[in-house]
């Protein structure tokens, strides 16, 4: 479990990167509020994802991982045909949407960027499908691979802009779009070649993702409320200026959120075998050590990044930004509080108790729209970030008392 911990925080690692660098691109050759609106449509991808993070990601990968080889197969040939064919129709959708709401609302937001956006999301749910299918089988070197063409596809666009000087958001998502498509489009297209399987048995396993991460749709929405929706409370704050704040401290800090994402890739199949045909007392071990794991790592990356931030000030940011030392710290707090709440989530998931997991996002969601919304009353910009630390403190003690019972009650009916 170390060494795929290792690949799959490298992995990590360069997705880190890719949007850190991409990020303070924007950041040196474009307007403050230029960024603003670029992290106000990052956060809309997660806006669009429930459905697909749902049924082709965490159902799949909690089914999948404890299937037979004939029957995996199967499946996952089966949901590579409903993969192309549902995020194809649905990001035609989501352009459609874009290009209307805009035009009325959001003038910022160009045709050409809707496209953009729409493709770049395109890209984004491809890869993460692919990437599913090779965590069910525990073949993280080639999850690595794939990110390894999709950001070098990515740079070298992004390297074009520069030379170019057509730096924006519109270029800058057609560049994600193009890594995004490029990259997963050929392991797609190969999955779905690889068994044949008829039009009844793929609506027969989409139904049957469905009916086990339906509830996992549901928490997607909840949790985007909370975990997403600051950039748009800073907005009403103080504008496209606030959310540009706001964001590019959650920048620094990001790289926790990004290993928190690697170690549940790894962490959810190792639980899956675990509660399957492991111990009690294995089960509370690997917890345990998973979240020793997490508050490690947290300290030691926020003592690295305390050392860096004044260099990190100066030359990536280029003197922009007032509060960023302290919405940083803040910033750091948060994730960490998040690593625990993912680790409990995440064997929460392995043991199929999605309902579980919506219902304490649900409650998570209420506490972070009253505490957000009282934030906006006060001038700081750091009220909104507090307001998240004390959300996911309550989120991380909700889940972690339903994990406590979950494996109590294991024991009882064992």
């Amino acid at each position: 479990m170390i060494r795929a911990t290792i690949t799959s925080t490298i992995d990590q690692a360069l997705l880190s990167a890719l949007n850190f660098g991409l990020a303070a691109i924007l950041i040196h050759f474009a307007t403050k509020p230029e960024f603003g609106l670029y992290s106000q449509l990052m956060n809309l991808q997660s806006f669009f994802s429930p459905f697909h993070y749902g049924i082709f990601c965490s159902a799949y990968l909690s089914l999948a991982s404890k299937m037979e080889s004939p029957r995996q197969l199967s499946y996952r040939t089966a949901m590579a045909h409903a993969e192309l064919g549902m995020t194809i129709g649905s990001s035609l959708l989501v352009i459609a949407a874009c290009a209307v709401v805009a035009r009325a609302f959001w003038p910022t937001v160009t045709l050409n960027m809707s496209f953009a956006f729409g493709i770049a999301l395109l890209g984004l749910w491809w890869r993460e499908f692919v990437r599913q299918m090779r965590f069910a089988v525990l073949r993280y070197g080639n999850a690595l691979k794939l990110d390894v063409i999709y950001v070098s596809i990515t740079v070298l666009a992004a390297s074009y802009l520069l030379v170019d000087s057509r730096v924006s958001t519109t270029s800058v998502l057609w560049c994600m779009a193009l890594g995004g498509v490029a990259s997963a489009a050929p392991p797609l297209v190969s999955a779905i070649r690889a068994f044949p399987v008829s039009p009844s048995a793929v609506r027969q396993d989409v139904f049957f993702s469905w009916n086990i991460g339906r509830w996992e749709v549901l928490s997607s929405v909840v949790s985007w409320t909370y975990a997403q929706s600051y950039v748009y409370f800073a907005a009403l704050q103080g504008g496209l200026d606030a959310a540009a704040e706001i964001s590019a401290a959650r920048l620094l800090a990001m790289p926790l959120s990004l290993l928190w994402t690697s170690y549940a890739n790894v962490l959810r199949p190792s639980a899956s075998r675990l509660i399957a045909t492991g111990t009690n007392l294995d089960i509370r071990r690997l917890v345990l050590r998973s979240a020793l794991f997490v508050i490690a790592s947290s300290l030691v990356y926020a003592l690295l990044i305390y050392a860096a931030l004044p260099l990190l000030e100066h030359s990536l940011f280029a003197g922009k930004f007032r509060n960023l030392w302290s919405l940083t710290i803040w910033w750091v707090a948060y994730f960490m509080l998040t690593g625990i709440t993912t680790v409990a989530s995440s064997v929460l998931r392995s043991a199929l108790e999605f309902r579980q997991v919506f219902y304490r996002q649900a409650l998570s969601c209420v506490a972070a729209v009253v505490l957000l919304t009282i934030g906006l009353r006060l001038n700081a910009i750091e009220s909104l970030v507090i307001a998240l630390v004390i959300v996911e403190f309550i989120s991380a003690g909700l889940f972690w008392h339903r994990l406590s019972t979950t494996v109590s009650l294991r024991h009882k009916s064992a």
